[in-house]
């Protein structure tokens, strides 16, 4: 269906999404409307998001089906991220991405305030390439299964002598 001239809508998104995926600006979130015609995805310059209020607004001249993404943030070599952050592992799981500077082995741990091993969510002695991007989903969960409770945890990877540390909040 084409109107016949730009209609603009109105979208709203709940703003504590925002906050429970670590979005603090407008630049990582897009708008995008489906083309039946060409079978894909096509995204809508000239929006309007109003972080505080949780609004989306923009013109178009047709009906379609739309669909708001937020981009996940770049990394960058040396770099070790995850989002979203906080995370409720009753809900979901949080992705933990990094990038190496040089290709070697590597290993990536999950562990508590007090320093006790959690989780391994990369073997000692994996070997990864320099320059890719890696993601790893974590669960929440110990290596034995059990839920982790609401606290602070370390994500620790270690590659070629170096050691890269991303607190990660388990809030439920």
């Amino acid at each position: 269906m084409t109107f016949s001239g730009p209609v603009t809508i109105r979208l709203p998104f709940p703003v504590s999404d925002l906050d429970r995926l670590g979005i603090r600006t407008t630049d990582v979130i897009r708008i995008y409307s489906y083309s039946s015609l060409t079978g894909s995805w096509e995204e809508i310059s000239d929006v309007e998001i109003d972080l505080i209020n949780g609004y989306i607004t923009f013109s178009v001249t047709h009906f379609s089906i739309f669909c708001i993404t937020a981009w996940t943030p770049d990394i960058s070599p040396g770099q070790i991220i995850n989002y979203p952050n906080p995370f409720d592992p009753t809900g979901g799981t949080t992705t933990i991405k990094y990038m190496l500077p040089q290709a070697g082995p590597v290993s990536l741990k999950v562990y508590d305030v007090s320093s006790s091993l959690v989780a391994v969510l990369e073997d000692e002695g994996t070997q990864k390439s320099a320059n890719v991007e890696y993601a790893v989903e974590w669960d929440g969960r110990t290596d034995s299964g059990r839920i982790v409770a609401n606290n602070v945890y370390f994500c620790v990877l270690s590659a070629q002598g170096t050691v890269y540390v991303r607190k990660i909040v388990v809030l439920r």
